[in-house]
């Protein structure tokens, strides 16, 4: 099976409510959808999910990456076995540095394609299935208080084991936010904070003091290029680091692991270049003893799914922090994911094992 053609569909999508973090505010979840096609007749699908505060890319610089690099290079390849897509992302490396939003699309649509034709879901691709389900974390954007406990209060009711808010912009307030959610989800349930970046060495050592017995784990607390200060960080706090930005590949988790610059990794495929490379930085990280995260962005289902397949495989998962598309999104684009609650499961059927509802495409796409 060779690739014959990559297909590009940019989708908008409107958001239930503004998704507010220390690095931007979302209004709409501005996607592209990939359709790899084969001269098979097989076409998998796949996501680029552009976030310029994140891998600086956008919608038109993934348009222009596929169709003036990638596409060219991986037209002809052959598809037929899970090497393949190891030097399909290889050449994909070798034409164009980063884009590795643009990147991930193609490799999840090849990984779809590839199960579809062997009749395997995607999980199996990746290796052994070391879960049966996966557990969403519970989320909480950087709203207002009562947003926060309402958020908390939802998810307590689903049986939350694990919730991550997002802080920074006034650390007061977030303080208050973190002790009112405290208080409704009791000590038991993990509490992640995630400050997207915002503070600096000296503020993040004073304030993850100042609140350690409020939370469990700080997310990338200060920029991403600044590993030697994230491992100061690691070093001074007894909380534990999660790093997340500041690890894009595997040279990027074999370096964190050298300096013991954190505790854990999140790793999120728009950030890696696909599932091939995601999953190269979760081995990297196990052989080490590195826990990780599974993360996600404003996403559709397609993209979820392929979290989804990655983390019933990864060998050391400690949080998945991906939710139900619906739970941003005003309407979905494709079925097939077994979500109950925060709970949620593959169907097992070949490659993402998904069904693209053409009429919500259709109204989302960005002439």
């Amino acid at each position: 099976m060779k690739i014959t053609l990559v297909e590009t569909i940019p989708l908008q999508i409107p958001l239930r409510r503004p998704f507010k973090t220390a690095k931007a505010e979302q209004q709409n979840a501005s996607v592209v959808l990939v359709k790899l096609h084969t001269d098979a007749g097989i076409i998998g699908i796949g996501e680029c999910d552009p976030r310029p505060h994140i891998t600086g890319e956008t919608v038109d610089s993934v348009l222009a990456a596929v169709s003036g690099y990638l596409t060219p290079a991986v037209r002809g390849m052959e598809l037929s076995a899970v090497d393949d897509i190891e030097k399909i992302c290889a050449q994909m490396d070798r034409v164009l540095v980063s884009n590795p939003s643009a990147k991930a699309g193609i490799d999840i649509a090849a990984y779809d394609a590839l199960g579809i034709r062997k009749g395997v879901p995607v999980h199996s691709l990746l290796g052994q299935r070391r879960r049966e389900t996966l557990q969403s974390c519970g989320f909480s954007d950087l709203g207002t208080r009562e947003e926060a406990e309402q958020d908390a209060q939802r998810c307590k009711k689903l049986g939350c084991k694990n919730f991550k808010i997002k802080v920074a912009r006034n650390w007061t307030k977030d303080l208050d936010r973190l002790r009112a959610v405290r208080s409704i989800l009791g000590p038991e349930v993990g509490l992640i904070v995630d400050p997207n970046q915002a503070w600096s060495v000296e503020r993040s050592i004073k304030v993850l003091k100042e609140a350690k017995s409020q939370l469990s784990v700080c997310e990338q607390p200060i920029p991403w290029d600044d590993l030697l200060g994230l491992a100061t960080i690691a070093q001074e706090v007894d909380a534990p680091i999660i790093a997340d930005e500041a690890v894009r590949s595997p040279s990027d988790a074999k370096v964190l692991l050298r300096l013991k610059a954190a505790n854990m990794v999140n790793i999120k495929h728009l950030k890696s270049g696909g599932l091939c490379r995601a999953s190269e930085i979760a081995e990297i990280l196990h052989k080490g003893g590195v826990e990780c995260m599974i993360g996600s962005t404003m996403e559709t289902g397609v993209s979820s799914a392929a979290s989804v397949h990655f983390g019933l495989a990864c060998p050391n998962l400690k949080y998945f922090d991906v939710a139900p598309p619906t739970d941003f999104l005003i309407e979905d684009i494709a079925d097939g994911l077994q979500w109950s609650g925060l709970e949620v499961k593959t169907n097992d059927r070949p490659g993402l094992g998904l069904r693209l509802r053409e009429e919500i495409l259709s109204k989302y796409a960005i002439s």
